[in-house]
């Protein structure tokens, strides 16, 4: 068809410039009153054509807003020559003027200089003094038109997919706004909504995951996992931030969750200040139905420490540290109360809260943090021996000390055992899963095992600081004692002459024990020193066995022995009270 302004035709049929859309027919349209062909009709302006599907992805909905508009017919994408996309149709027919794009428009209105009251009832507030050209009052509406309250639900449920399509358009116009001049420009920005603001708040057109249209104060933008039961509109992000940004307000008539149901979906995710609130309100409104269920619910609460940290509060203590009776916090598994901000830590300590804290670690907590290191020796054990090395002696010393008088944690430990794992040389080895033992070593030196012989045996150091420590925690792993398992034999040669080192190894024995300070009866410095004979033998040797299997000769230069046989320790500074000496 021909423009009846225009010589040139740009029907859907007579476009045949290969240079482009824009560089051939926008220059004609929008210089002209250029016509357009809509469906089953005569060419309109194309300022009266609505631009719909299919130049549009959810193009259909413009319809619904804009009923009487004629949309543009598809034949201009289905025909096109230059086989140009649905997008460039639609830049194409959004520049040269057609409808449907949300767009905002503004409403001004100009008052005096005089008429400052008006200008703070049309802001909500005083706008200031404006200097003799008055002030310029300016409210904002979209197009095409937000529909009135009693508008069909078809047209209601248009607004949404149309507004995810361009709603970048209404920012920083949700608010009233006065610009003037007073000695400068000025623009003062209201507290009143401007007009498309306030239509949409009032209009139910927020679709929600039950399909049903509610308004926004009804609905709530986003899941709340408090308010379950409550409607959530189904909206993008963006579209939503948008609109709160500009003062739209979502669920304001959605009831509040009651303080324990918020505790229940929230309390762990919550700050400090918020959780003692939280917490305030909790005690100060449960029945006594509710504080039954309080009390069970504090059993899976998180707090946060001063770091950030969160601990659940079956970790947290009164008092934790060194000496005196308090016992540490296992590298950082137990949270002492004065590691936690105020006012939390009032709130948790007030008489009528229902959680009873312990007076420092106990022995749950340490079989707790033990099952934890057992489960990840499992899973991912790697660097996991050197994190807590210097942990695990405290854990087993607090747990099997308070086992002896509490039979509940004695029936824990013993339910928790088979999930035992011990760290042997370079790997972990949960107990349960293992078909050969696993020992403990208390010959402390490997040298007394064949060379032959595989044993696997667990890291001392973990099991206690003491020998006595790791002795009680290997009986309580049920590890077997390598000396159970090695057979030792002493051989000896023909026995030599001391001479004179017999006084000088007893001078040395007295000057020890006086150093330590012992009673003559004791072996002090007018006894018989620390309680040792000295021998001098031409040949010592130790044959080492494991049950059924041949010996090996161990080579000895000097070794401690008791009079039982037993081998002494091997370390510089070590003793045996009442045994014999070779030389």
């Amino acid at each position: 068809m021909r423009s009846p302004n225009c010589p040139t035709r740009i029907g859907p049929f007579c476009c045949p410039w290969d240079t482009g859309l824009y560089t051939e027919i926008a220059p004609i349209c929008w210089r002209t009153s250029s016509w357009i062909q809509i469906p089953v009709s005569e060419p309109a302006p194309i300022g009266d054509a609505l631009v719909a599907d299919s130049y549009v992805e959810r193009g259909d909905v413009r319809r619904h807003l804009l009923p009487r508009v004629p949309a543009i017919a598809a034949a201009y994408g289905d025909e096109d020559p230059a086989s140009k996309s649905a997008q460039e149709w639609r830049l194409f027919f959004e520049k040269a003027g057609g409808q449907g794009t949300l767009a905002v428009r503004p409403i001004e209105k100009w008052l005096s200089q005089q008429d400052r009251e008006t200008a703070s009832d049309f802001l909500g507030l005083d706008p200031g003094p404006a200097n003799k050209n008055g002030c310029t009052l300016r409210d904002f509406r979209v197009e095409p038109r937000i529909p009135g309250p009693d508008a069909e639900g078809g047209v209601r449920r248009a607004l949404a997919p149309w507004m995810e399509d361009g709603f970048s358009s209404l920012a920083n116009h949700g608010r009233r706004i006065a610009m003037f001049f007073h000695y400068v420009g000025k623009t003062a920005v209201g507290s009143h909504p401007s007009s498309w603001l306030r239509r949409l708040a009032d209009l139910r057109w927020v679709p929600c995951d039950d399909s049903r249209l509610r308004a926004p104060k009804d609905v709530l933008a986003r899941p709340d996992p408090a308010r379950s039961d409550a409607p959530v509109a189904s909206l993008s992000e963006e579209l939503v931030g948008v609109l709160e940004a500009e003062g739209l307000e979502f669920g304001t008539a959605v009831p509040e969750a009651p303080a324990l149901r918020r505790l229940m979906a929230l309390g762990d995710s919550l700050g400090a200040t918020e959780l003692a609130e939280l917490l305030l309100d909790v005690r100060g409104t449960a029945s006594t139905e509710d504080r039954v269920q309080f009390a069970q619910v504090l059993g899976d609460l998180s707090v946060p420490a001063e770091s950030g940290q969160r601990f659940p509060l079956n970790r947290v203590v009164r008092r934790a540290g060194a000496g005196g009776g308090i016992r540490g916090t296992m590298g950082g598994w137990i949270l002492p109360l004065d590691s936690v901000v105020e006012p939390l830590r009032q709130e948790l300590l007030h008489e009528d809260f229902p959680y009873e804290f312990p007076a420092t670690t106990t022995g749950e907590q340490a079989l707790d943090y033990l099952r934890w290191v057992w489960k990840r020796a499992g899973t991912s054990g790697e660097g996991l021996a050197n994190q807590v090395r210097d942990v695990l002696p405290a854990a087993y010393a607090y747990c099997l000390d308070d086992r002896m008088g509490d039979e509940s944690l004695a029936g824990s430990w013993h339910q928790a055992t088979p999930e035992a794992a011990v760290f042997s040389e370079r790997e972990w080895i949960r107990l349960a899963d293992t078909p050969a033992r696993v020992y403990f070593d208390d010959l402390e030196d490997r040298r007394f095992a064949p060379r032959d012989a595989s044993i696997r045996t667990a890291t001392g150091g973990h099991l206690g600081n003491s020998r006595d420590q790791q002795k009680r925690t290997a009986k309580a792993l049920d590890l077997p004692l390598l000396s159970g398992r090695i057979r030792l034999r002493w051989e000896e040669g023909a026995e030599r002459e001391v001479g004179d080192w017999i006084p000088r190894f007893e001078l040395i024995g007295r000057l020890l024990a006086h150093a330590r300070e012992k009673s003559p009866s004791d072996g002090g410095p007018d006894g018989v020193g620390i309680g040792l004979t000295l021998r001098l033998v031409e040949r010592l040797e130790l044959w080492v066995s494991v049950r059924g299997s041949a010996s090996d000769r161990v080579p000895v230069n000097a070794r401690l022995r008791s009079e039982r046989g037993d081998t002494g320790r091997t370390r510089t500074g070590s003793r045996l009270r009442g045994g014999r000496g070779f030389v």
